[in-house]
């Protein structure tokens, strides 16, 4: 997947990979993957995305939520995620749904 995925959306969800090991140091989050045991560190806008895909949350919600926090709009903040999420990806730290009604489904298909 590379720096400018298209099959990603707004209504995409994304949530952290939980097999993912990571603390705050200095005010920024630091990652130790799974996959390859590798720490990366995220820049303050990274972390704080980091912190919002705790739970499973929509491209649309996050870009909306940094527009909130941050001096950007959120189309451009929805324009950089769609560039950042899979760098995320690549490195084993994030999971995602192609939007939030495949979640629903999954749900509903799960306890139905």
């Amino acid at each position: 997947m590379n720096g400018t995925d298209s099959s990603l959306s707004g209504r995409t969800v994304v949530h952290r990979d939980l097999r993912c090991l990571w603390r705050r140091v200095d005010g920024r989050v630091v990652i130790l993957t799974a996959e390859d045991y590798t720490l990366h560190e995220l820049s303050d806008v990274a972390s704080r995305v980091w912190e919002f895909v705790a739970e499973p949350v929509s491209l649309d919600e996050i870009a909306r939520r940094i527009s909130g926090e941050y001096d950007v709009t959120p189309e451009r903040a929805g324009r950089d995620l769609v560039g950042f999420i899979p760098a995320l990806l690549d490195i084993g730290a994030v999971v995602v749904n192609p939007d939030e009604s495949e979640i629903a489904e999954t749900m509903y298909r799960d306890y139905a």
